[in-house]
């Protein structure tokens, strides 16, 4: 080691540039003969997460609430269909003409419905399509659910 005059600029020097390796490290185990360094951790910022109000909530159904909105579609269907029927006749589609709207009127009732009859929207809408789809193969193919011709 090289020997340097008290408060010379060369020992400022050397001693700054210690001072700033002590200063990235820590220390580990002081003893009387020797010091061992390492480099200081890096500390990361933890943010606290914004929690939603859906958090824990159940995205599905459920048993209880397809079997309800089944029951109460399948209760309104016929009343509800009678209602339009005046409006369905024009079309000449026949009974397609009846599922199509029925199938818009779920359609609503799922977009802007709420709870049960949300559920109910949805499970009609899924029942009007399986019916829309079986008169339309039906008119092409001459089977289909015994609904006959749609012309």
């Amino acid at each position: 080691m090289v020997k340097l005059k008290k408060g010379s600029q060369a020992a400022k020097n050397y001693m700054a540039k210690i001072r700033a390796k002590i200063g990235r490290t820590r220390t580990l185990i002081k003893s009387n003969r020797s010091i061992k360094k390492m480099p200081r951790r890096r500390r990361s910022r933890r943010y606290a997460r914004a929690r939603s109000f859906r958090r824990g909530h159940k995205t599905g159904l459920g048993v209880t609430g397809i079997v309800l909105g089944g029951g109460i579609y399948g209760a309104l269907r016929s009343y509800i269909s009678g209602a339009i029927a005046p409006l369905t006749s024009k079309i000449p589609l026949g009974n397609l003409a009846d599922n199509i709207g029925m199938g818009v009127i779920s359609y609503f009732a799922y977009k802007k419905g709420s709870g049960i009859i949300k559920n109910a929207g949805m499970i009609g809408l899924g029942i009007e399509s399986a019916m829309a789809a079986a008169d339309l193969t039906g008119s092409v193919t001459g089977a289909g659910n015994g609904g006959g011709n749609i012309f």
